[in-house]
């Protein structure tokens, strides 16, 4: 077999892992010499090594590869994307609907990765379908050009949704706890805490706020009561 079809590669990858297999022969049913890249059987050595590093890769990296900068990922990426795996496995990166309004940053990390060995991109947010419903993903980004004679980019992302989420969390609720503390009553306090709920829907999607109140009964006793605030 040529050492230099990608062909070879993809075997030594298939280790009769379903989930592995499924995703290799995705790749094969790409139809890339549609694209300036060619078909597989003509995709130079170095291109094929650095596919082989990508796919065993725990961390999510992907491809841009050809002029058209067509994507091409790992299993890792695959999971990263949520809903939008598989669709956008082998398609050229400015035609991916969801994120058409990111265009100008991608374009701008790409110039930046042609300046140095690999640039790192500060954390950033992109959203990502997710069983019909776009999620906003938290990412930390690693950008490096592809060596000659290849055309294109290598990316590795680091997910930061939950970290990042934990800490925006935690510096909300400290800075409420300040605003809270100014309620002269507890009856003003249902509406300062109602308000920062509504000001902050991503932070605290749903709450339901009850007070009590003590009222006699018909037997003169005390009978504690639940109300709902809001």
């Amino acid at each position: 077999m040529d050492d230099n079809n990608v062909e070879s590669v993809l075997q030594l990858l298939e280790k009769g892992d379903t989930l592995a297999n499924a995703h290799i022969q995705l790749v094969r049913t790409i139809n890339w010499q549609q694209y300036s890249i060619g078909p597989m059987s003509a995709w130079p050595r170095e291109l094929s090594t650095i596919i082989y590093l990508v796919m065993v890769a725990p961390q999510p990296q992907c491809l841009l590869i050809g002029k058209e900068h067509v994507l091409l990922y790992n299993r890792a990426y695959g999971k990263m994307v949520r809903s939008l795996h598989p669709s956008i496995m082998g398609q050229p990166l400015n035609t991916i609907e969801e994120w058409q309004g990111y265009g100008a940053k991608m374009a701008a990390h790409r110039r930046n990765a042609t300046l140095v060995p690999t640039y790192s991109c500060p954390s950033f947010v992109i959203p990502m379908m997710n069983n019909g419903r776009l999620e906003n993903v938290h990412l930390q980004l690693d950008v490096s050009t592809l060596p000659p004679p290849l055309q294109g980019f290598h990316l590795c992302f680091e997910e930061t949704t939950d970290c990042d989420l934990r800490e925006r969390r935690r510096s909300t609720v400290q800075e409420l706890s300040e605003i809270w503390s100014s309620a002269s009553d507890l009856f003003s306090l249902w509406s300062i805490v109602l308000q920062s709920l509504v000001d902050n829907p991503e932070d605290f999607p749903i709450a339901a706020i009850y007070s009590t109140r003590r009222s006699p009964d018909s037997r003169s006793h005390q009978k504690l009561t639940y109300y709902l605030e809001g």
